[in-house]
């Protein structure tokens, strides 16, 4: 076996405003285990919840699992709802190593913390965390989507596409 120098970094791939699922993706080029990691949900102001990966979770190389509102059919499926009518509202999601949230003073988000937001006024990203800019949505029906493969912490890793086919470059989801 080998190890590696940094925790896994496993991307928000895509948050979809309007069927209210997050995608998640493996970038590294081995297996991540994201048992305990958290996925946690605003709406606007409210906190919708918090999601946390079953303990035995696998997330394969270039795998992307996709997290849904209750009543979807989905890999994995929350028990709250995201409530993202469109672009226009504002959201946020944060996907969270099992230990950056232990020790959210020490851990960095080098250490396994990815987020996006949209329309975000007040953000709820971990105050540990270096975000630049925020995404601005425009009216209809869309998806934000990764479209670089390093997460740079930053509004230009992410863009607007129309409710059409997956555009990103390691957004293999729909």
């Amino acid at each position: 076996f080998s190890t590696v120098d940094h925790f896994p970094k496993v991307l928000l791939n895509e948050a979809e405003t309007f069927d209210d699922y997050v995608e998640i993706y493996n970038s590294e080029g081995f297996p991540v285990f994201i048992g305990l990691w958290r996925l946690t949900i605003y709406d606007g102001d409210d906190l919708r919840g918090t999601f946390v990966f079953p303990m035995n979770t696998i997330l394969a190389p270039d795998e992307v699992i996709v997290v849904y509102r209750l009543g979807a059919t989905s890999r994995f499926v929350t028990d709250f709802f995201f409530l993202w009518g469109a672009s226009t509202d504002p959201g946020e999601a944060i996907l969270q190593h099992s230990r950056a949230y232990e020790n959210a003073g020490y851990f960095t988000a080098d250490d396994g913390i990815d987020y996006v937001g949209f329309n975000v006024v007040n953000s709820h990203l971990p105050a540990n965390m270096t975000w630049t800019g925020s995404l601005v949505g425009a009216s209809g029906q869309y998806n934000f989507y990764r479209n670089k493969v390093v997460d740079t912490d930053d509004a230009s890793d992410w863009s607007l596409r129309n409710d059409s086919p997956d555009e990103g470059s390691k957004n293999p989801g729909q």
